[in-house]
């Protein structure tokens, strides 16, 4: 700042400096230190030996007593109707890789009703709140709380799609935005980048990654407002997965029973070299989970088989996870703050102009706090009814991109119409909205026996 003192228009200085100060500068750099001590370390641990698959820690519903299921999904659904099960929406994402100026979930992919995502996910938690209120007997649905966590890039453009939708049928007072953190990118030595049009004015930032949620939630009062509301646990999903359900009943029933702090939903890789990080054992701990990078996984260990023919190390991370509330405390709390780790990413960033430099962007990854729960659970899930990510811009080819997330999308509704006994026409072309079905529950009564067109069905 000494620097530069000289050489920027008091308005300027006075901007930076206020920005600067909001950082601890010790602690950062003490972070940097051990993040590029933890990426040189992960460059080479993909020839030494991984931790054990946690094939044996998954709850595989599939295989469970239907009086189980039932039992778990009972009990969830009764917090559910009380309102004291919350939901987290990851939503700091934009568009800027598909091709669209705009937020994540904001993007329509082609739906017949040109739903957005946000759409999509909030029709499904007001459907999800009318089932509970069913389930239990009440008259009157209790509003599910909804924290939607956005980015700087991200927080007003998303704040405004919900005032100018209505906030898709909610009570805005159970809905609140709040922004992830930023950190300042640094060279390798510890020197902030800083960047500008014309001059350096400014440092150059970035998201802290969805492990940064922990001390978000404390941050913007989320904390607070889960304790008013007496919220005793709550799920996260991303908004760029077209096919999660907030808080599924059977796993978070199943988390419940079993008094996990934490929890996530699994599924099966599609194939041994899938870009996904799988569930481990964590080392040093007794019956901790972990999750190890696919870039991290031996190659040989990754196509390792068992007797059955299974992949050793199958179960995939798809971001959908499950906290209590006093599991979400804890670890937003300064002590366990500062043992979470970070992480660094080495990006060309830019600095003045069209100049770039090789910079350390330091950030958190949200399965991490799996190592400090006292109790974990992972739920066995499909992924064809639970795994739609929309990462790349469509084209020939290209996986995870909204084609074809919007194809599995179509697809579920399918096989729910046909379950329910109707004859579908135009197969993978019909649109069923969550408001009028959250698992494609009282399908039958309306379509059985009937013949249906592509398109929105009407129900």
């Amino acid at each position: 700042m000494h620097a530069l003192s000289s050489r920027l228009p008091q308005e300027e200085l006075l901007r930076l400096a206020d920005v600067v100060q909001g950082f601890d500068v010790q602690v950062l750099r003490a972070a940097l230190t051990s993040a590029l001590k933890a990426h040189a370390e992960s460059e080479t641990s993909a020839s030494s030996t991984p931790p054990l698959p946690a094939s044996s820690e998954v709850v595989d519903p599939f295989n469970l007593d239907r009086k189980v299921i039932d039992t778990y999904r009972s009990r969830a659904l009764k917090i559910i109707s009380e309102g004291r099960a919350a939901s987290i929406l990851l939503a700091g994402g934009q568009g800027t890789r598909l091709g669209a100026n705009c937020p994540k979930g904001c993007l329509d992919i082609g739906l017949a009703s040109r739903a957005s995502l946000f759409e999509l996910h909030a029709k499904r938690l007001k459907r999800l709140a009318t089932n509970a209120a069913q389930a239990t007997g009440k008259t009157a649905e209790k509003g599910i709380p909804w924290y939607i966590m956005t980015s700087e890039a991200t927080h007003e453009d998303t704040i405004e799609h919900f005032e100018n939708n209505n906030y898709f049928g909610l009570d805005r007072n159970d809905v609140y935005f709040f922004p992830q953190g930023m950190l300042p990118a640094m060279t390798k030595d510890g020197v902030a980048v800083l960047q500008g049009t014309t001059r350096a004015n400014s440092l150059a930032l970035s998201p802290d990654g969805n492990g940064g949620i922990y001390t978000a939630l404390k941050k913007h009062g989320i904390l607070d407002d889960m304790k008013k509301r007496r919220v005793v646990c709550c799920d996260a999903i991303c908004v760029d997965n077209v096919l999660a359900r907030p808080l599924d009943p059977g796993f978070v029933g199943c988390c419940l029973t079993r008094k996990a702090d934490m929890g996530a939903l699994a599924v099966e890789k599609a194939y041994a070299h899938e870009k996904v990080g799988v569930f481990v054992k964590a080392r040093g701990t007794k019956g901790g989970l972990a999750v190890c990078e696919y870039s991290e996984m031996p190659k040989a260990s990754s196509e390792e088989k068992q007797p059955d023919g299974k992949l050793r190390y199958r179960w995939g991370n798809i971001c959908i996870h499950f906290y209590t509330a006093d599991f979400l405390r804890r670890m937003a709390s300064p002590a366990m703050n500062a043992k979470m780790p970070y992480h660094a990413a080495i990006k060309a960033v830019p600095t003045v102009g069209d100049a770039k430099v090789e910079a350390v962007k330091l950030e958190r990854f949200i399965f991490d706090a799996f190592a400090f729960a006292r109790n974990s659970t992972l739920y066995a899930a499909r992924r064809e009814e639970s795994f739609a990510p929309i990462k790349n811009k469509a084209g020939p080819g290209v996986k995870d991109s909204p084609e074809t997330a919007r194809a599995l999308l179509l697809g579920q509704h399918t096989r729910w119409l046909q379950r329910a006994g109707a004859t579908v026409l135009d197969l993978g072309e019909v649109e069923i909205s969550p408001g009028s079905t959250y698992e494609g529950e009282g399908l039958a009564d309306v379509v059985r026996g009937k013949r249906v067109d592509g398109g929105l069905l009407s129900l």
